[in-house]
């Protein structure tokens, strides 16, 4: 939506007043499904790099704690809750609305303590390992049975655009982890350097020129002289 406002802002003086209605090629279930898979997969990533610790460490005042998560919205799927008790087994978490939820240590065997990009403390054996009384956290209700589990926010981003390879059309389009975290939109503005992205149109020129998956080349440097 922001994309489709950038590109109308200044071609149409009355965009915000004429109730203008704008058709556009994105699909709504590729678009849900885009979302889902840009999250999914930079929630796996940045946890295989351990668990960061808690986004702020509270007093011990429940009325400190209700006025933090008031103004802690939801990211990327987790909502915010505050660690109000802790076993040896589980940890009990206040949530924005009120209710206390039970957060099992078996959610929390990702969890081991980041140290460096390469290497990661041990696994909890309780989540006193990890966490404190106080301590603001992100937890996530599984919608299949109901029980809350224990996240982070990602701390790294992603994007993804799938376009109909017949018509040029943009199906999807997804910028990043969550629009409320960051608007700057990866898939539009990072300008990065494609990688092997770009192989398939190297591949496919040579193949449209007679070439084949089987042509042989040697993969050694080349060297072109110029005349002095």
């Amino acid at each position: 939506a922001e994309w489709v406002r950038q590109q109308l802002e200044g071609k149409l003086p009355d965009l915000y007043s004429a109730g203008y209605e704008v058709v556009t090629t994105i699909r709504g279930p590729l678009q849900a499904a885009a979302r889902a898979a840009v999250q999914g997969q930079l929630i796996a990533y940045d946890r295989r790099h351990g668990f960061r610790g808690a986004e702020a460490r509270l007093p011990l005042d429940r009325e400190a704690w209700v006025k933090a998560l008031a103004r802690t919205p939801p990211l990327v799927g987790f909502e915010a809750g505050v660690v109000s008790a802790l076993s040896e087994t589980a940890a009990m978490v206040l949530l924005n609305d009120g209710r206390e939820v039970e957060v099992a240590l078996a959610t929390m065997s990702w969890a081991r303590p980041y140290l460096t990009v390469d290497s990661r403390g041990a696994v909890p054996g309780r989540p006193a390992d990890i966490l404190a009384v106080g301590d603001l956290i992100r937890v996530r209700e599984e919608p299949a049975d109901g029980t809350w589990h224990f996240g982070q926010v990602p701390d790294v981003q992603g994007a993804l655009a799938a376009v109909d390879p017949h018509t040029g059309a943009v199906v999807a389009l997804e910028g990043g982890s969550d629009f409320s975290l960051m608007q700057f939109n990866h898939a539009l503005q990072a300008a990065r350097q494609p990688g092997s992205g770009f192989k398939p149109f190297v591949y496919s020129a040579a193949i449209e020129r007679g070439l084949s998956p089987a042509s042989v080349f040697m993969d050694a440097p080349l060297v072109f002289g110029t005349n002095a």
